[in-house]
């Protein structure tokens, strides 16, 4: 089994959501984005919506432990905004709409339904698994 995580910020009701991608990227190359992924969240509520800019996105990153030179460095490049480019274009082709958004087997599973509750999520996840 497979598992992707793409990006898909939605940019249309989160102003800081594509740089917030590209920002997260950064921190996958150091081998921590969900390290990163969770200090930008906490920044998005700290920030209450407002606007963050790339040096809050580097001191953020010192914080949870990544090198901030580095971040700082790859976010001046920007050489993740193809790939977060591609991935919306991908994830639009796809139909998604919001996220999380879930596919297995190229098919794209109501999370609503299957995550309704722990129990139900966990048994229909560990028969998938056991094929």
């Amino acid at each position: 089994m497979v598992l992707e995580y793409r990006q898909y910020p939605l940019t249309s009701i989160h102003k800081n959501a594509y740089r917030d991608a590209v920002a997260a990227l950064c921190g996958a190359e150091q081998g921590k984005y969900m390290e990163t992924k969770k200090a930008l969240y906490a920044l998005e509520e700290q920030k209450s919506g407002a606007s963050v800019g790339d040096d809050e996105r580097v001191e953020m990153a010192s914080s949870a432990g990544l090198d901030g030179a580095s971040m700082k460095a790859c976010l001046e490049s920007d050489r993740y905004s193809a790939q977060v480019d591609a991935d919306i274009a991908r994830g639009d082709a796809l139909g998604v709409q919001g996220t999380p958004t879930l596919f297995l087997d190229g098919k794209k599973l109501d999370i609503g339904v299957v995550f309704r509750d722990l129990d139900m999520g966990k048994k229909w996840l560990d028969n998938v698994l056991a094929k």
